[in-house]
Formats: C-alpha cells, structure tokens, sequence
C-alpha cells in the first residue's frame, strides 16, 4: 500500500512539469503552460513557484483561481497535488475524481490511470461521510470550509482525525459537532436543527403597588417578568400621586432586559398628590365631608346646615 501510494504521488506530481513528453497515444494535449492565457496563465505560474519553494496551501489557491479563470481540468489535477502534499487525502480525492469525471480530451488514458491508481491508494485514507438534517436546504461546513447545500451530492469523505462540523440555516439554531474518525468505516451524522424562536424577556422591578403596563395592557403590579417577541415594546409604570414613567425598549433573542423604575412625586397643578380616585370610589382618608361634597353624586339631597345652603348667590351682572 505505502508503495502503491508514493509512486501514485509521483505520477499526479509529474503534471506539474511543462516539458513536452514522448506521447503514447495519437493526441496529445498542448503542456499547460502553453494552453492559458491571461490572468490564469499568472495565477499559474504564480503557483508553480509556490509549489516549488513548498508552499502548497498557497498554490492550492492559484490553481483554484487558475481553473476558475480557464476551466483547464488539468488544473483539477495540480490541486490534487497540493492537496495531497498537505495531507488532505479527501480533498484530492474530490479532486481527481471531478478530473476524471470531466471527460475532456485533456484527460489522456495515461492521466486516467494514475488517476485510480491514486483513488485506490487513497480511499482507504479516508472514511465515506454521510449527513443528513431534519430540514432540507441548509449549509454544511467542515473545517470551516462550505461543502454545500443538503442533500449533498453522495460520496463525500473525510480525512482521519478531528474535525469540526457546522450545519446552519436561517431561522434555525446552528448545529455543531465534532467527529472523531479514527478509520474508513462510514460516518453518519443525523442533525436535528431546532427553530429559531424570536423571543426575549423582560424584568421589570418598581416599588410596591406600582402598576406596570407593557404595549397599552397592564401585566403585573410591583415587579414582572414575562417573554416578549423580538423587537420594539412600550413599558408604562404607573402609582398614585406619581409621575409615570414611559419608554420605548428592544427586546433581543434569547436575551433578558432588565428595567428598574423609581417614581418621582408628582408637583404642580391637578389634582392633589393625597388624592387618589379608583373606580369612582375616593381613596383619600383625610379629604373629609368638604371633599364628599365636592365629589357626590348627582341627586343625593344634602343634608341641612350644610355649606351648599349658605347663600353665596353668582353674579350674573
């Protein structure tokens, strides 16, 4: 196996050579280097010297962007390279197998040949990834990297050791997990995306009696907490003989808010601070017969002697 594989190396890194060789068949492909033009033939030439002085993540990301700007599957093929020099056996084996899969003239039967040789040598490297979410539709990152949209497309694999897994979709809690992979045997991850729930809380603390009023609708008296949708709310605090207290506040997901009110004393005009209707009853314990008088009924005959038989006529002149 270890040799099968090196020499497998071998032959996926000799694309990275321009020279002309002897061909075994009757076509043979113009060298790449001669084949791109532009900004891809830059970017290709940017990551030979890459590779050569050893940086293979940064000519992984010239090819890339070569292939991008050409379509040239050959390119495919130098990534799979770098790949493989990195240690990212199921990178460069998404690789080469999209390099076969092309079916383009530029894939000679000698390429195709080296190409399953290292497939072979590779896949037991790796171990087959299947993943699957309660909701069609969302992302999936491994390592950080996108691999796409589920249901991905089958044979996805992943190289032995840690790795990190995200799956997310809007409107829905992301899912994380850690695999562990420890052999080729098939990973199974079934991802159950729980729903985004638009909600917050609200703590209110004020003073004894105090009446607390949320969006026009009193909930509680003293101190409330409750759940409120995400999103803007009004909060009234109200008590006797007080100035209200009125604000505008934001409720976050998942979040608390929490408001403690003071009430200041009421000063100026209206009615007096020790004065305090209730339901058309009068809550006040020293206003006195004065102030039953002011206060009563229509109707109610006043008893005599009382301040409404002292004449007191109005001047209408």
């Amino acid at each position: 196996m270890r040799l099968r594989f090196s020499l497998t190396a071998l032959l996926l890194s000799s694309t990275l050579s321009t020279a002309r060789a002897e061909p075994r068949h009757a076509f043979a492909p113009k060298p790449v280097a001669e084949s791109l033009i532009g900004d891809a033939k830059r970017d290709y030439v940017a990551a030979r010297l890459l590779f050569d002085s050893g940086d293979y993540q940064g000519a992984l990301l010239k090819f890339e962007n070569a292939y991008r700007l050409s379509g040239d599957p050959r390119l495919l093929w130098n990534q799979a390279v770098c790949a493989k020099n990195l240690r990212r056996y199921a990178r460069a084996i998404e690789l080469v197998q999209r390099y076969l899969d092309s079916k383009s003239p530029l894939v000679t039967p000698d390429a195709v040949e080296a190409g399953r040789a290292f497939l072979a040598a590779a896949l037991p490297l790796t171990a087959k990834l299947t993943i699957t979410a309660s909701v069609p539709g969302a992302r999936v990152y491994l390592d950080d990297r996108l691999l796409g949209t589920l249901p991905l497309e089958p044979g996805l694999r992943v190289d032995l050791g840690m790795h990190s897994l995200r799956i997310e979709k809007f409107d829905y809690v992301d899912f994380d997990e850690t695999l562990t992979v420890t052999d080729s045997k098939e990973i199974v991850v079934r991802a159950e995306l729980r729903r985004i729930l638009h909600q917050g809380t609200l703590s209110v603390q004020a003073k004894p009696g105090n009446a607390i009023a949320v969006n026009g609708s009193v909930v509680g008296v003293g101190q409330w907490q409750g759940t409120l949708r995400s999103g803007r709310h009004r909060l009234r605090v109200t008590a006797p003989g007080a100035r209200p207290y009125e604000t505008e506040l934001v409720i976050v997901d998942n979040q608390t808010r929490s408001v403690n009110v003071t009430l200041e004393e009421a000063r100026g005009g209206g009615i007096p601070t020790w004065v305090w209707i209730s339901g058309g009853v009068l809550l006040a314990s020293g206003l006195g017969a004065a102030g039953y008088y002011l206060l009563k009924p229509d109707g109610e005959e006043l008893p005599r002697g009382s301040i409404a038989h002292v004449g007191l006529p109005l001047v209408r002149e």
